[in-house]
C-alpha cells in the first residue's frame, strides 16, 4: 500500500469520526442513551473528544487508566453501547494491561455472539492489542500469552457451532490471525491444531459457497502459511480434492469452470493460489486457468487471474500467461483491465524477464513506436496517443506501470521520454495524486543513473515554489531535495519565499529545509547544512 492510500484512508477515518462525535451529540439531546444511563453517556462522549485532541504517549496512558477505573463495574454495558464500545477500542491500546482485567472477564466465559457486534469489535481490539505487546516483548507479555491462547481455544473448541454466526466467526478469524503473528511457538500449535481439525471435519465439505466458511479458511490459510507451512500445505491438497476439483467442469461447452461463477468459493481458490507452495501452484494453474487465461481477464472473474499473476514465482508460467496476455492489449483495454496489465508489468520486474519487450509492446498498443517522446505522457493516461489531449486525466494502473517500468533493469527509453516532456508536465504530474509517485520511483529507482536525476532537477527549475505549496508536490519537492547535491539545493531554496508558509503542506517543507533561517542568514544555513548530504526524514 503506497503513502497516499495511507494518508487518504486516514482522512476518511478523521472524517468519519468526526461525524461519528456529531451523531453522539445529536442522541444525548434527544436522549437516546440506549442501555446506558445518561450520565454515563455524556462521560465517554467527553472521552472521545479529549482523545481527539491528546498527542503525548505518557499523557494518554494515565487519561486512559483513568477511563478504565471509571467504567468498574459496568464493563459489559459499556462494550455492548455502539458509542462506548468505540470509545472503549480507542482505549485499549493506550491503556495499561493491568486496568483492563474488568474488560477481559466481563467477555470471559460468553458463548453466544449472536447480536453482539460491539463487545465482539472490544474483544476482538483486545485480542490484537495482546498481540502487539507480546511481539513488543511487553512486560505483561506472559499473561498477554495466557490470555490469548486461553481466548482462542475457547472460540476453537467450539467451532462447530461459533463459525455459522457472523460475529464469532470473525472473533475466532481474528485469533488466528493474531496467534499466527506472534513468535510464540505455543499459540503456533493453535494454529495448527485448528487447521488439522478443520481438514477432519467432513461437515463442512457442503458449506465451501458459505461466505462465512470461505471468509474463515481464507484466513486459515494466511495464517498456517505464516506459521505452519507444511500443515498448511496438507489444507491446501485437501481443499483442492474436496472444494476445488468438484467444481472444475464448464458450465457450457469451452465455458469456464462452475468455480469462477460461485463468489465465495472463488475467492477462496483466490487464497489458495496466493498461499500455494510452487508445486501446488502448476496444480491450480493446470486445473482451473491454463488455456482460458484470455476468457478469464475478459469475464467478471478477472480479479482471480490478476492473484495468480500476481502470486506467480515460476518465470516459464509466467512468460506462458504473459505471451497470451499481451499478445491481445486491445481487448483487455476495451475491458479495462488494466489492472492486469499492471500486474504483468509487476511480476516482470520481479522475475527479472520480459522487462524490455513489456516497454517495446505497451510503445505499440499506445502507438508511440514512431513517436517515443509522448510514451510517458500516453502511458501514465492509459490513452493511445490518437486519443490523447488535454483533458485525459493520470490513470492509477498507468502510472504503476509506468513506476515499475523505472524500476527494470534497463529503463533508458523509458527516461529519455519522460525528461523531455515540457516543465508544465512534469508539474502536474507531481501535483497529481496518482502521478506523483512517478516521481519516487524514478528518484530511487538504481536502474537510473545520477545524471538523468540532474536532468530532472533541472527540468524542475522555476517550478520549486508552486510544487512545494501543494499536497502532493511537496511530497515529490522532499524527494527531490534528497536526491540533490548541495548545489542544487541552493538552487531550489533560493525560488522560495514566505509565501510558502500560506499552505499547510508548504509549511511543513519550510521546516525541514529550514526556510526561516536561509532567508534571514544564507550564511549561517550554508555553513549549517553544506556538509550534509541528506537532512530530511
Amino acid at each position: 500500500m503506497g503513502e497516499s492510500e495511507i494518508n487518504r484512508r486516514g482522512k476518511k477515518r478523521k472524517i468519519k469520526n468526526n461525524k461519528f462525535i456529531s451523531r453522539a451529540k445529536k442522541k444525548m439531546k434527544e436522549g437516546r442513551f440506549d442501555i446506558l444511563d445518561a450520565e454515563t453517556y455524556e462521560y465517554f462522549l467527553r472521552i472521545g473528544e479529549s482523545l481527539r485532541s491528546m498527542t503525548a504517549d505518557e499523557d494518554k496512558t494515565d487519561f486512559c487508566s483513568n477511563v478504565l477505573k471509571e467504567t468498574a463495574g459496568k464493563e459489559w454495558d459499556v462494550m455492548r453501547h455502539a458509542m462506548s464500545s468505540r470509545i472503549l477500542e480507542a482505549v485499549i491500546p493506550v491503556a495499561p494491561w493491568a486496568d483492563m482485567e474488568g474488560i477481559r472477564e466481563a467477555a470471559r466465559d460468553r458463548r453466544s455472539w449472536e447480536g453482539m457486534g460491539c463487545p465482539a469489535r472490544v474483544l476482538e481490539c483486545l485480542l490484537k492489542d495482546s498481540a502487539r505487546r507480546i511481539n513488543e516483548d511487553a512486560s505483561e507479555k506472559v499473561e498477554c500469552i495466557k490470555f490469548l491462547e486461553t481466548k482462542s481455544r475457547l472460540f476453537l473448541n467450539n467451532l462447530e457451532s461459533q463459525i455459522w454466526e457472523t460475529n464469532a466467526n470473525h472473533v475466532t478469524r481474528c485469533c488466528l490471525t493474531c496467534c499466527s503473528e506472534s513468535s510464540e511457538n505455543k499459540l503456533h500449535e493453535v494454529v495448527k491444531e485448528a487447521t488439522l481439525y478443520v481438514m477432519g471435519w467432513g461437515q463442512l465439505n457442503d458449506h465451501f459457497s458459505n461466505p462465512l466458511i470461505s471468509g474463515f479458511l481464507q484466513i486459515l490459510l494466511s495464517s498456517a502459511r505464516k506459521c505452519c507451512p507444511k500443515t498448511c500445505d496438507k489444507l491446501l491438497k485437501h481443499l483442492n480434492k474436496v472444494a476445488f476439483l468438484p467444481k472444475s467442469a464448464p458450465t457450457e461447452e469451452g465455458g469456464l469452470p462452475r468455480i469462477f461463477l460461485d463468489e465465495p468459493l472463488l475467492r477462496l481458490l483466490e487464497s489458495a493460489v496466493t498461499e500455494s507452495s510452487e508445486k501446488m501452484f502448476l496444480k491450480l494453474f493446470n486445473n482451473f486457468f491454463k488455456d482460458r487465461l484470455l476468457p478469464l481477464a475478459l469475464s467478471d472473474s478477472h480479479f482471480a487471474l490478476n492473484k495468480l499473476i500476481l502470486a506467480c514465482s515460476d518465470k516459464f508460467i509466467f512468460e506462458e500467461i504473459y505471451a497470451v496476455l499481451m499478445e491481445s492489449m486491445d481487448e483487455l483495454a476495451a475491458k479495462g483491465r488494466f489492472k492486469i496489465l499492471t500486474a504483468l508489468s509487476d511480476r516482470c520486474l520481479a522475475l527479472t524477464t520480459k522487462q524490455g519487450d513489456c516497454i517495446q509492446k505497451i510503445k505499440v498498443w499506445l502507438g508511440c513506436d514512431q513517436k517515443e517522446d509522448k510514451f510517458t505522457q500516453c502511458l501514465l493516461r492509459m490513452t493511445k496517443l490518437s486519443e490523447l489531449n488535454e483533458n485525459s486525466k493520470i490513470d492509477m494502473n498507468g502510472s504503476l506501470v509506468l513506476q515499475n517500468m523505472f524500476k527494470f533493469n534497463k529503463p533508458i527509453k523509458v527516461v529519455e521520454s519522460f525528461l523531455p516532456s515540457d516543465p508544465s508536465e512534469l508539474r502536474a504530474v507531481a501535483e497529481d495524486t496518482k502521478g506523483s509517485w512517478v516521481f519516487n520511483s524514478f528518484l530511487t529507482s538504481s536502474s537510473v543513473g545520477d545524471k538523468s536525476r540532474m536532468r530532472l532537477l533541472a527540468k524542475m527549475r522555476g517550478s520549486y515554489l508552486p510544487l512545494a505549496s501543494t499536497k502532493f508536490g511537496s511530497r515529490v519537492f522532499e524527494e527531490l531535495w534528497k536526491s540533490a547535491k548541495f548545489k542544487d539545493r541552493q538552487q531550489m531554496i533560493s525560488e522560495l519565499d514566505r509565501s510558502l508558509l500560506s499552505s499547510q503542506s508548504g509549511r511543513v517543507v519550510a521546516k525541514k529545509i529550514q526556510l526561516e533561517l536561509y532567508l534571514t542568514d544564507k550564511k549561517s544555513w550554508t555553513s549549517k547544512h553544506s556538509n550534509v548530504k541528506h537532512f530530511i526524514d
